[in-house]
């Protein structure tokens, strides 16, 4: 698919910028003459770089039968966002879009050129991609990246994922298997994940709606939001705000620069860590759970309690540092916010 487009690129736009302020500043002085030798130069310039762009697109599409079971797929990407979506068809298919902007069809076979894509089919089953473009990044005024990409995956319910791209979101639907998804620049949006989950975004949001075996999250300069937990759980965020609505297993959850919400529902069956470096803590409990709470917030910081019915066995409410339990005790919940405060909250469970 070819568009035809007229756009100045950003020298140009820049130098006008620089023509604009140069007249404003000479309207009216004695160097309007410098001013207009500058507005001559910027025509010239405009009419030797802004000419038509074509948006180029191409499509390179594969598609593989899978036999009953578990399946997989890779994906390693140096840029794109990757979308995939489970289906009950017993196959995997990939969609890569391939997006330039470039003057002409023969350019744009030239910067196609340089794009190294592979498909393979894994010996083991399932599909392998590896997305490179082969020359270095160097300082130019064109866009980069030269090709634009783009991957729309659609996979059989049972399959295990191992997505990463340096550049982009990435999207999944509810599936059944091990997911493990990396971008260096963008946000992870998982759904439904009946098995492990490993997500890391360096710099960007992740949001999980609930995983049922083991979930390990590193982000930064991004928010995390979590629904539902079961499993062994590990989190850390920079710079944003996590929240975990209902955690029941083991939890680890620590910020840096961040606030913290955190919910635990009923039955909470192991202990929990909570740390903050720079940032509030706020914890809310279902309060038929039984457990032993250690909260201690910043020097000047306070732990408040509300609608919690807690036997306190140091420290006070309203003081920096608080201990106790509920319903004799359980698992240890300890929490500390070094440079921030603590909020304890009880909940009555739904009807």
């Amino acid at each position: 698919m070819v568009k035809k487009t007229n756009r100045p690129g950003f020298p140009s736009l820049l130098l006008c910028l620089v023509v604009q302020t140069r007249f404003l500043r000479a309207r009216g002085t004695s160097r309007w003459r410098e001013a207009r030798r500058y507005a001559s130069l910027a025509v010239l310039f405009l009419l030797a770089t802004n000419g038509s762009w074509a948006v180029v697109e191409r499509l390179v599409e594969k598609r593989i039968s899978v036999t009953a079971g578990r399946t997989s797929l890779t994906i390693d990407a140096y840029h794109g966002p990757i979308s995939v979506v489970a289906t009950a068809e017993p196959e995997i298919y990939v969609a890569v879009r391939q997006t330039m902007e470039v003057n002409s069809e023969a350019e744009a076979d030239l910067r196609l050129h340089e794009l190294e894509l592979v498909v393979l089919e894994k010996e083991t089953g399932g599909l392998a991609i590896q997305a490179r473009y082969r020359k270095a990044v160097q300082w130019s005024w064109k866009t980069w990246p030269p090709v634009s990409l783009a991957f729309e995956v659609r996979v059989p319910r049972a399959c295990d994922l191992d997505l990463l791209t340096r550049d982009g979101a990435i999207t999944v639907g509810d599936l059944q298997g091990a997911v493990k998804v990396r971008t260096l620049k963008g946000s992870i949006f998982l759904r439904e994940i009946e098995g492990s989950v490993e997500a890391a975004s360096e710099q960007g949001d992740v949001a999980v709606t609930a995983c049922s075996q083991s979930l390990t999250i590193a982000a930064k300069d991004g928010n995390v939001l979590v629904g539902r937990t079961n499993g062994p759980t590990e989190v850390s965020d920079t710079n944003g705000l996590l929240e975990i609505q209902n955690a029941r297993g083991p939890l680890r959850a620590s910020g840096d620069g961040a606030d913290l919400k955190i919910g635990f529902a009923y039955p909470l069956s192991a202990p929990a860590e909570l740390v903050a470096a720079g940032g509030d803590i706020a914890v809310s409990f279902d309060t038929r759970n039984a457990f032993a709470i250690d909260a201690k917030a910043s020097r000047f910081g306070y732990v408040r309690v509300r609608d919690l019915p807690l036997a306190i066995t140091s420290g006070k409410v309203g003081a920096s540092h608080l201990s106790g339990q509920l319903k004799g005790g359980g698992p240890k919940v300890s929490i500390r916010a070094s440079g921030g405060n603590i909020r304890l909250t009880g909940f009555a469970p739904m009807p």
